[in-house]
C-alpha cells in the first residue's frame, strides 16, 4: 500500500470511529436505563431481549475501540509503551489464563526452554496480543487437542537472539520451521484483535507468521528480539 492509500485509509479509520462512537454511546445508555427499570417495570421477555440487545452493543463498543487503536496505531498517534518483559513468564500467565475452547476439549501448555529471556515491549498490549493468538487457534480446532505455547531461544541467518513462541498441535509446529507463510490477520473470528497483535509484535521488532500452504492456519511463529543485557 503506497503512503496516499494509507493516509486515506488512516483518515477513513479516524472519521469511522468519530462517527460510529456517538450512537453506539446513546443506545448504551438508554439500554442501561431501561434495564435498570427506570421507564418502568420489564417482563421476563423484554428484560432477555433488552439484555441481548446490551450484550450485542457492549461488543460493537468494543469494536470501535479496537479500530481507534487501530487507526491510532496505523497513523503513528499511538506510542505503545516499551519496558522489559519477562516473556516466559508472560507466556505460561496467558497460557494457564486462557479459556476459548476448554468446554470442546481444547487445552493449552505452556513449553518454555532455558532461563527467563526478557524483550523490550508493551506488556499489557503483549498480553493481550498473545491471548489473541492463542483464542484463535483454540477457534480453528474442531476436535479436541492439546497445544502447545512452545518457546525457546534462537538465533538466525546471522542476527542476534530471538525469543520464538510456535503455537499449536505438537506435529503442526514443524511447519513453522520451513520458509515462513503469510499470517492471516482476519482468522479466527476475532475481529480487530489479531490486526491489533501483528501491530504490537512488530513494534516490539517481532513478527509473526504461519506455515506455508493448505497448513497455514495449523500453527503460529511468534519472534521478538531478546532485550540487551543490563
Amino acid at each position: 500500500m503506497g503512503n496516499a492509500s494509507r493516509t486515506a485509509t488512516t483518515r477513513l479509520l479516524h472519521l469511522a470511529v468519530h462517527e460510529l462512537r456517538t450512537p453506539a454511546s446513546v443506545v448504551s445508555g438508554y439500554l442501561r436505563m431501561l434495564l435498570a427499570g427506570h421507564a418502568g417495570p420489564l417482563n421476563e421477555r423484554q428484560q432477555k431481549m433488552l439484555s441481548e440487545a446490551d450484550r450485542s452493543n457492549r461488543r460493537l463498543n468494543d469494536l470501535i475501540a479496537d479500530l481507534g487503536t487501530l487507526s491510532n496505531l496505523e497513523s503513528g498517534a499511538l506510542t505503545l509503551a516499551v519496558q522489559r518483559v519477562p516473556l516466559w513468564t508472560l507466556v505460561r500467565e496467558v497460557t494457564a489464563a486462557v479459556d476459548e475452547g476448554r468446554d470442546r476439549g481444547v487445552l493449552f501448555e505452556a513449553r518454555t526452554s532455558g532461563d527467563e529471556v526478557e524483550v523490550l515491549a508493551d506488556a499489557t498490549r503483549l498480553r493481550t496480543a498473545l491471548g489473541a493468538l492463542l483464542t484463535a487457534t483454540a477457534r480453528e480446532r474442531v476436535t479436541p487437542a492439546t497445544c502447545l505455547v512452545d518457546g525457546r531461544l534462537e538465533t538466525r541467518d546471522g542476527g542476534g537472539p530471538q525469543a520464538v513462541i510456535r503455537i499449536g498441535e505438537e506435529p503442526a509446529l514443524a511447519g513453522l520451521d520451513g520458509p515462513p507463510g503469510r499470517f492471516d490477520d482476519w482468522r479466527g473470528g476475532l475481529g480487530l484483535a489479531l490486526p491489533l497483535a501483528r501491530h504490537v509484535v512488530e513494534g516490539a521488532g517481532g513478527r509473526l507468521w504461519a506455515p506455508r500452504g493448505r497448513a497455514n492456519r495449523a500453527a503460529i511463529g511468534v519472534a521478538l528480539p531478546v532485550a540487551p543485557s543490563r
